[in-house]
């Protein structure tokens, strides 16, 4: 899982060159550079659908459309083959505008990147399961070119003799998603313990009642619900609390038969579930519903580390939201690899009452001397 970052300024550059070919293109040529206008423009939409809208590519589909406005006439032109003899007044001015714009932006983006964090820097196997179906009928794999109705995803230490057999269900709050939780995921893992996350999006599954509930607007609608009516955001909390309890039992089910599939025993031993604001109820709830099942069930809120609860590691994955919380962009993962370990320490240890030493057997003609006190003077 990469960042959405290097597809913005990969569009970012296309436009800047697109802009930029008044400088230095010759005249009494065909205008080949102006196609890049409308590419923009279709590379902005696959954004989108690959990543979902955020600030930073909505402000990028309005500079491409821009870019394509300005750029309309010399399309025309190009498009009927005929040579380019001059650039208007109006098209040079509205190309340097588009121009000034697109850098500013590029500019933007390279000040509040992200940390770009990989499982193999972790010893991390990842694995993407996508999900077709509801949250009433229940999920299966997704066949090719089948709608996803939600992502699982694993993560696995790729030493085996660390693995500790015994896994970890985090739900995120909806104002992030399982990429803003990665150094802390990536972290826990790398310790040995297999991590499961999930993003869903099914139809019965409604936060918004709009189109809102999409994937590629969700998080946004969250972030922007959050930042403009807190009071108003936080009191839907029970409500939250549903959903989330409803993504816990289904990525618990996929977990659980997972696990007794991976075990050579077949045995199950209970997991441990991770909640952020949003979810930290739904987790306490689920331990209670299911006490054999669920070792420890606990809220990354209870942390004085993590400083921005409900939006994941924005320090490292989302820099420019952690600056509208008033927190710094940071380079490190002290924070997230520090709350692992602690996490790590509030599991409970397992018992394994096969491999509890016994009492040592009497010998079967044992005989036993009785001193009283006096008898050896």
């Amino acid at each position: 899982m990469t960042s959405s970052f290097f597809g913005d300024l990969l569009i970012l550059v296309l436009i800047i060159i697109n802009c930029s070919r008044m400088f230095f293109l010759r005249y009494g040529k065909v205008d080949t550079l102006t196609v890049l206008a409308p590419i923009s423009i279709i590379l902005c939409i696959l954004q989108i659908v690959a990543w979902g809208l955020d600030v930073f590519i909505f402000v990028l589909l309005i500079i491409s459309i821009l870019d394509f406005c300005t750029n309309f006439r010399a399309l025309l032109r190009f498009v009927s083959g005929l040579y380019v003899d001059h650039y208007s007044i109006a098209f040079k001015i509205g190309a340097f505008l588009v121009l000034i714009l697109a850098v500013a932006e590029a500019l933007t983006i390279l000040l509040f990147f992200p940390k770009n964090v990989k499982a193999s820097s972790y010893d991390v196997i990842q694995t993407k399961v996508p999900l077709h179906g509801t949250f009433a009928r229940g999920f299966e794999k997704a066949n090719y070119f089948e709608r996803a109705d939600g992502v699982i995803y694993i993560f696995e230490p790729k030493k085996k003799e660390i693995d500790k057999k015994q896994s970890i269900i985090l739900i995120s709050d909806k104002r992030s998603d399982t990429y803003g939780y990665l150094p802390y995921i990536y972290s826990l893992s790398k310790i040995g313990y297999t991590v499961y996350s999930a993003d869903f999006y099914a139809k019965d599954l409604t936060w918004f009642n709009s189109i809102a509930d999409s994937r590629y607007f969700r998080k946004e609608a969250m972030l922007m619900g959050a930042l403009s009516n807190k009071n108003q955001f936080e009191s839907q909390k029970e409500y939250f609390n549903y959903n989330a309890m409803r993504e816990c039992e289904a990525v618990f089910k996929f977990a659980k038969e997972r696990d007794i599939k991976r075990n050579a025993e077949g045995n199950f031993e209970p997991v441990i579930l991770i909640g952020d604001w949003m979810s930290e109820i739904a987790v306490q709830d689920f331990k209670k519903l299911h006490p054999e099942e669920v070792a420890l069930a606990f809220k990354l809120a209870d942390y004085p580390q993590y400083k921005t609860v409900g939006y994941g590691f924005v320090n490292q994955m989302n820099p420019f939201m952690a600056h509208l919380l008033g927190q710094k962009r940071t380079k490190d993962i002290y924070a997230p690899s520090y709350l692992a370990m602690e996490t790590v320490e509030a599991i409970p240890a397992r018992k394994y009452p096969d491999l509890e030493p016994e009492e040592p057997a009497k010998p079967e003609n044992e005989i036993v001397v009785t001193i009283k006190e006096g008898e050896l003077e």
